[in-house]
């Protein structure tokens, strides 16, 4: 398999298949492919996971799209960002945000994750990643630029939710929270997960003028990858 990044401002890949070569996607992001390029559904695992995320709104992929070569797909989000390739090996996995995955290559197995954190005045925080292990190759989409933190065991970096794109297996979190004086606006009493995979604002809390704000503190040894955007 080979790839070529095309464009700067929103990226596309291009990936060149070999005979027999198969790699997995969400199909809304391929943009076109050869007519030699066979196309087959590959349907998720986890239905435990899979019944929480439905739970908590969270999007999650009942099955992916299955691009065989010999041939070309072309695949992109469709927005600005940086493509970044992470190369497994056996056993090696890594957690990524919803909707930044590009593909994977076949060998790669997939779990949808999510995390319940803490309940506050009747409100569940919950995280959703999914879930890579190797061996084989991914390619991720950040929303705007990247930087990453390569942490040494027990450092500890605290992150927010929506710019948490991509982090080893090795590295653990909890959460963190502090109180924010509310804005004027009605929309500070929307609920917290007004957005998948996003744990921000909570409603007011009762007989206080103050809300809590939801960070994760991420903890070494292993990579972490952190975007800009949200």
């Amino acid at each position: 398999m080979k790839t070529d990044f095309v464009g700067d401002t929103t990226p596309i890949v291009l990936v060149k298949l070999e005979q027999y070569e198969k790699i997995y996607l969400d199909n809304d992001i391929m943009l076109y492919k050869d007519p030699s390029v066979n196309v087959e559904r590959k349907v998720s695992t986890n239905i435990g996971n899979r019944l929480k995320m439905d739970r908590f709104g969270f999007p999650h992929e009942l099955y992916f799209a299955v691009f065989e070569g010999p041939g070309y797909v072309a695949i992109s989000h469709d927005r600005p960002g940086e493509c970044r390739p992470v190369t497994l090996q056996p056993n090696q996995g890594v957690y990524v945000r919803w909707g930044n995955l590009l593909f994977a290559t076949d060998s790669v197995t997939y779990a949808p994750y999510i995390q319940t954190l803490k309940r506050y005045y009747n409100k569940i925080f919950v995280v959703g990643f999914e879930n890579f292990m190797g061996p084989g190759e991914i390619y991720v989409q950040s929303f705007g630029n990247v930087f990453q933190f390569n942490l040494q065991p027990n450092e500890m970096i605290t992150v927010s939710v929506n710019s948490l794109l991509m982090f080893d297996d090795t590295v653990k979190f909890d959460f963190a929270t502090y109180l924010v004086p509310p804005p004027t606006q009605v929309g500070m009493q929307q609920a917290a997960f007004q957005n998948p995979g996003q744990a921000s604002y909570v409603p007011l809390i009762p007989g206080k003028m103050e809300s809590i704000h939801v960070l994760l503190n991420v903890y070494g040894p292993g990579r972490v990858l952190v975007h800009s955007g949200r």
